[in-house]
C-alpha cells in the first residue's frame, strides 16, 4: 500500500509542507524587520518566556502541600541560619540524591530552611512536596478504603518520585513495625532513585537516629547527613 493507491496516507513531504513554508515566512519576516521591530520581537518573546515559566512555578508550587504560613514567609538569609541555607542549597546541587536531617529543638527554623530549599527546587522547575510523617501514613492507610482506587505501591510511587521531598515531624509517630517498614521503603526508594529528602525531627541526633534506624543513618553519612539545628530561635 502507498500513498497513490491509499488517500488516507500522506507522503511526509506534503506533510511536512505547510511547516515548511511556515518557517519561511517567518524567516523573511525577521530578515526584512527594522532593528526596532526586531528589538520589540525579541522582547515580547522574552516576556513570553518568562511568563511560561513563571506559570510553570505557579503549578508546582499550586500542589506541593507546604503551609501557607512557611510559604509566605520571606526571611532574612543572615548569620548562622542564612549560612546553613547556604550549605544545604550546596548540598542538594550535586545530583548524588541525598537525604539530610535536621535536628534540634524547636524555633530554630528548621521547617523554613526545608521550605526556602523547596523554593529554590521549584525555581528549577523541578517538583517538591511537603509532608508530615503522619500524613504520609494516613495516605497509605486511606487506600485500604474499599471505595479507594489506589493502593499502598499508588503511593509510595507518588512519594517516591518526588525531586524533592520534605518529611516533617518524623519522630511524631508510633513506631509500629508496619511504620517503620513503609517509611524505610518510601526512603530506600528515594535514595535508589537518587532523588533529595529531608527529614526534621525536634529531638536531638541520637533520637532521630533511633528513629529512622541505622541503615539509613548509614546512607545519609554519604552524601547529606544529619544537621544539628542548636542556634538560637529563629523566632525571636
Amino acid at each position: 500500500m502507498n500513498a497513490e493507491s491509499d488517500p488516507k496516507v500522506v507522503a511526509i513531504e506534503d506533510a511536512l509542507a505547510p511547516i515548511l513554508a511556515r518557517l519561511e515566512q517567518h524567516r523573511l519576516r525577521m530578515e526584512n524587520m527594522s532593528p526596532q521591530e526586531r528589538h520589540d520581537f525579541e522582547q515580547k518573546k522574552k516576556e513570553r518566556e518568562i511568563e511560561e515559566r513563571n506559570g510553570r512555578i505557579a503549578h508546582l508550587r499550586s500542589i506541593w502541600n507546604v503551609p501557607s504560613r512557611h510559604a509566605q514567609c520571606s526571611p532574612k538569609k543572615e548569620g548562622v541560619w542564612g549560612n546553613s541555607l547556604k550549605m544545604l542549597s550546596e548540598l542538594l546541587s550535586s545530583g548524588d540524591g541525598v537525604t539530610i536531617g535536621l535536628v534540634g529543638g524547636r524555633g530554630s527554623g528548621k521547617t523554613q530552611l526545608a521550605v526556602e530549599l523547596m523554593k529554590e527546587r521549584t525555581r528549577e522547575l523541578h517538583s517538591a512536596y511537603f509532608t508530615t510523617a503522619t500524613e504520609f501514613f494516613i495516605a497509605v492507610k486511606s487506600t485500604y478504603d474499599r471505595e479507594s482506587q489506589a493502593n499502598e505501591e499508588t503511593v509510595l510511587r507518588r512519594f517516591a518520585s518526588y525531586s524533592l521531598l520534605v518529611v516533617d515531624e518524623i519522630g511524631k509517630r508510633g513506631g509500629s513495625d508496619w511504620e517503620n517498614n513503609l517509611l524505610f521503603e518510601m526512603l530506600n526508594r528515594r535514595y535508589n532513585g537518587l532523588k533529595d529528602t529531608i527529614l526534621i525531627d525536634n529531638r536531638t541526633k541520637s533520637e532521630f537516629i533511633a528513629t529512622i534506624g541505622p541503615s539509613l543513618a548509614s546512607r545519609m553519612s554519604e552524601g547529606g547527613g544529619i544537621i544539628e539545628c542548636n542556634w538560637p530561635s529563629f523566632r525571636h
